[in-house]
This record gives structure tokens, sequence and C-alpha cells, in this order.
């Protein structure tokens, strides 16, 4: 059998896609890698947050899927919409990558001098730059990866912030500094690659088979809490899982739409019970002038 694999055509969204084919070669299935342009892909202007709807960086892959044109597609978890097509789901995740945000300088977050203007494409992120360190400046950051370590290197900005799973993935070599979850709580599901696919697929079930069990649960909490709280991808939010001897604990840090108040809630999950718990304290605990609600 011979899948065809899609995904964007940017440089780590490719690389992504070949992890997921060296993923399924393993398992006896052969791949070929076809590119897609999303929407998102196309609009290299607009800030991430100001665009509307949900997927923009999804919808033409998924729509490819159940066209037939392509046979599984391969996304950051990260960016997929609460809700997939009826005909679609997730049925695999690769283990993984690492979760944190890096700030990419040549200095620390610390020794930055006041005034310090940093690029972020994410609320969430500037929001908890601006929490740990008021005195900066944060200007809005568009591109892939190369374009904004560019643009770093061009001056235009004195650091950026970026998804540490991106730089690795890439074997990327520049001077950062890892932020720590405390302080800059991940996207939900930041670092995981998810292969989506039809579920009338006919290898549907041998495809899964490339899933980490720990990580697909970990999407699982993240998903089912965003999902529940009607958080969009460009929410100022953010929750994570981390797994520890057959539970999980949760952090999440919530933002209002301002950025000027926030809500940082964490618990244990073991079942479906501790979960439910935890959402019942997160949606008491947020304000509903936050807004959050909205970010679809």
């Amino acid at each position: 059998m011979r899948l065809r694999v899609g995904t964007r055509p940017s440089q780590l969204a490719v690389r992504q896609a070949e992890l997921v084919k060296a993923a399924l070669s393993r398992t006896g299935i052969e791949s070929d890698i076809v590119k897609i342009e999303s929407h998102g892909d196309r609009d290299h202007q607009t800030a991430l947050s100001g665009f509307k709807g949900a997927g923009v960086f999804v919808s033409s892959l998924n729509d490819a899927l159940l066209a037939g044109s392509i046979d599984i597609a391969v996304h950051s978890a990260k960016d997929l919409p609460s809700e997939l097509p009826e005909d679609l789901s997730i049925n695999a995740v690769l283990e993984r990558g690492p979760h944190n945000d890096s700030l990419v300088s040549d200095t620390s977050l610390e020794k930055l001098p006041s005034g310090a203007v940093i690029g972020s494409s994410s609320p969430r992120r500037s929001f908890m730059l601006k929490r740990v360190r008021p005195d900066l400046l944060v200007r809005d950051i568009r591109g892939n990866v190369d374009t904004r370590l560019r643009k770093l290197e061009n001056g235009e900005y004195d650091a950026i912030i970026l998804a540490e799973a991106g730089l690795k993935r890439l074997g990327i070599s520049v001077q950062r500094q890892l932020l720590p979850e405390t302080d800059f709580v991940p996207a939900p599901c930041q670092g995981i690659i998810a292969v989506v696919c039809r579920k009338s697929h006919k290898d549907y079930q041998k495809i899964s088979s490339i899933t980490d069990q720990v990580t697909m649960e970990q999407m699982k909490i993240e998903r089912s809490l965003t999902a529940s709280m009607a958080l969009g991808c460009s929410a100022p939010a953010g929750i994570f899982a981390r797994y520890n001897d057959r539970e999980y604990e949760v952090i999440s840090s919530f933002y209002s739409r301002d950025g000027k108040r926030h809500t940082d809630i964490s618990g244990t999950v073991q079942g479906e019970k501790d979960l439910g718990e935890l959402l019942d304290r997160m949606k008491k605990s947020v304000p509903s002038d936050y807004g959050l609600g909205d970010s679809q």
C-alpha cells in the first residue's frame, strides 16, 4: 500500500510530514508527501489573531481529505479546531516534542533591557511575557520560522518567541532560552503532531498503530478542556497536561482579551471524573467577561 500524505508547504510542516512518513514506513506503509497551500499560508499580512473562523491552516487539507485526493493530513495539533468534519478524526499522534516556548535572543529574558522589542504572533505569549516583564514592548510578527529569524537578524526585533518544537525539528541552532511552562503555559497540544484521516479509510487501524499513547491522552485532555471552554486557536490561554506516574498534572492560564487580568488553575487528572471536576472549576473561576468563548 502507498499513502498520500497531505501537508502545508512550509518547511516545518513538511518536516513534520516526513516524521509521520518515517513512522509509517517502520510499520510497512510507504507514502508520498503532497503539499497543499492553506489560506493562512497565502496571507502573510493579517495577524494570526485577526483571522476569522477556526482552522485557518487546516481547512484546505481537510477538504482534500474529504475529496479523496489525499489519504491522511499531518497537522500541528495546536492548529486543529475543536470540532472536525463528521467524516474525519484524529487517528494517530507521534510522541510529543518539546512543549515549551523559547526566547530567541543573545541574552536571557531577565537581562533584556527595558523597552526591548519582542516579536510574537500569539496573544497568549504576549500577555504572559508582559506579566513577567511589563517593561518590554511586544510587536506582532508573521512568516515561517526562517522569515522570523531573518527579521530578528535584520534588527527589526530585539528577540522573538517561537515554539521550541519547531526549532528542534528543523535542526536550527540559534542562541535561545527555554521558557518555563510555569510562566509560559503552552498552547493546548503544542509540540504534538497529529494525523487526520477519513474514518472510512481501509487502512485506518494500521495508520493508528504509529500512535504514542501518552501523547494521545495528553491531547485528549487538552483538547477536551479547550472545547469545553470554547477556546479558539488564537485564544489567550494555555493548557498543558504533564504525565506523571499514571496521572496527568494539568496547569492552565487564562487571560482577558485586553491581557490585563488572568486566572491560573491546576489539577490532577486520572480519569473522566477528575477531568469533569477540573472543567467545572475552570468554568466557575474564569470570568465570562474575559470573552474567551468568542475566540473561535
